[in-house]
């Protein structure tokens, strides 16, 4: 399950945060050998290694079901490109993005997205145990 999202987000970002936790909750009975959440920033500048170890530590996000990347900006947009979202960097530094939670087969194919801070988690969580049994 991927989202992209940046640290420093007062708004948006919590909220698909919740709903990633809706999510991993929902599918509690896989381990984190069949079902990981990545967060991917869109704010590399300011998401650091730092700035992501002491995100995990304050939302008690760990490491074996979580994964933080963070990478070139150019690496950033074309994976921004392949999921769908858009972003753009607005002048006081915050950034206005599309609010997407992807859920990617083992291949890396999508398999579903929720899209927009109004989407039901339940809608991915049904999808995803789908995947996950029939694999």
């Amino acid at each position: 399950v991927v989202a992209m999202v940046y640290t420093t987000c007062k708004y948006v970002c919590p909220r698909i945060l919740a709903d990633l936790r809706t999510i991993k909750s929902g599918l509690s009975e896989f381990g984190s050998k069949d079902l990981g959440f990545t967060l991917i920033t869109i704010d590399p500048e300011r998401d650091t290694v730092e700035t992501f170890n002491a995100y995990a530590k304050k939302n008690d996000l760990d490491a074996d079901t979580w994964t933080f990347l963070r990478g070139d900006p150019g690496d950033i947009l074309e994976v921004a490109a392949l999921l769908g979202v858009k972003y753009k960097k607005l002048p006081d530094g915050e950034f206005s993005h599309s609010n997407i939670i992807t859920l990617l087969k083992p291949n890396g194919e999508i398999a579903l997205q929720l899209n927009g801070l109004g989407a039901n988690p339940a809608e991915l969580i049904t999808g995803a145990k789908g995947q996950l049994h029939s694999h």
